[in-house]
């Protein structure tokens, strides 16, 4: 079976293709960007998906089985695949999956977002930033096309590792340790992601049949107090923490959500996931 990453060259798509790699069932796996990468040239296309001739003629060459779709950004992006299929450019193609974003957990008061199609009359003028209105709107292209079928939507949430490039879990970590916190909001819960769990999940849904729309995320949800506790106890620190310094978190979502999905039955508990890739990171810094 031949995958395409459309992505998949750093972070958690990374991460997901040298899981990838290691299967026995899959004959050939392929990232594509538009830049050369660092190792393996044979497992690297350089192309830009906006370029619609060279991404055809990627489809025609290659003949994936299977497209994982990781910088889906828009409307187009999904058009363009949609009307490559129906040009019969991929007659190949058993499974498209694509990668969207933590937007559900962001905008929908829910505590418990089920697998759902999103419609854009429920987004409120001018409460969605523009990444946000074109994911949804990317998804929404996907909803009545021939493409559907064999689709499988992945909606993740925040997704945090040891080496986010973003550095969010990088600086709750650093300020979990120093414990200067003015005051913590223990208001909100927030579902996650680990890194690892991420890159499991697209192995999973890679080597199954198409899912539809599929929420996941880490089992349970922690408060912000809860995080800071649970990364000092990895480092052997109480749990207590001063009031010295008011510092700002890097997780910040108003909702009391906590995801799970009926369909793929990958579970680690968040605390064990969060203590993982914290010790990870300090392990990191460490021998640095």
């Amino acid at each position: 079976m031949r995958v395409l990453v459309l992505g998949g060259t750093r972070y958690f798509g990374k991460a997901s293709v040298a899981l990838l790699l290691k299967s026995i069932t899959l004959t050939s796996v392929k990232t594509l960007s538009r830049s050369k990468q660092n190792g393996d040239d044979k497992s690297h296309i350089i192309c830009d998906r906006k370029n619609i001739s060279e991404l055809h003629s990627v489809f025609r060459n290659f003949r994936p089985n299977v497209i994982i779709d990781m910088i889906n950004f828009s409307r187009d992006d999904s058009k363009e695949l949609v009307q490559a299929y129906s040009n019969g450019l991929l007659t190949s193609l058993k499974h498209y999956i694509m990668v969207s974003s933590f937007f559900v957990y962001n905008h929908f008061d829910l505590k418990e977002f089920q697998e759902k199609k999103l419609d854009l009359s429920l987004v409120k003028a001018g409460k969605v930033d523009n990444y946000t209105y074109q994911k949804i709107e990317a998804e929404s292209t996907l909803y009545e096309s021939q493409l559907m079928d064999l689709t499988s939507i992945l909606r993740l949430p925040f997704v945090f590792s040891s080496d986010d490039y973003s550095g969010r879990f990088q600086s709750i970590c650093d300020i979990s340790k120093q414990g200067n916190l003015k005051a913590i909001e223990n208001s909100y819960r927030y579902s996650m992601i680990s890194k690892s769990l991420a890159a499991r999940c697209i192995e999973y849904l890679c080597t199954s049949s198409p899912q539809g729309i599929v929420d996941f995320a880490n089992s349970g949800c922690v408060t912000t107090e809860e995080m800071v506790q649970i990364i000092r106890n990895s480092l052997g620190l109480d749990s207590k923490v001063n009031d010295s310094e008011l510092k700002e978190l890097p997780y910040i979502v108003d909702r009391d959500i906590c995801i799970q999905s009926f369909k793929i039955k990958i579970n680690q508990s968040l605390e064990s996931a969060i203590r993982e890739e914290a010790n990870e990171y300090f392990s990191s810094i460490s021998s640095g």
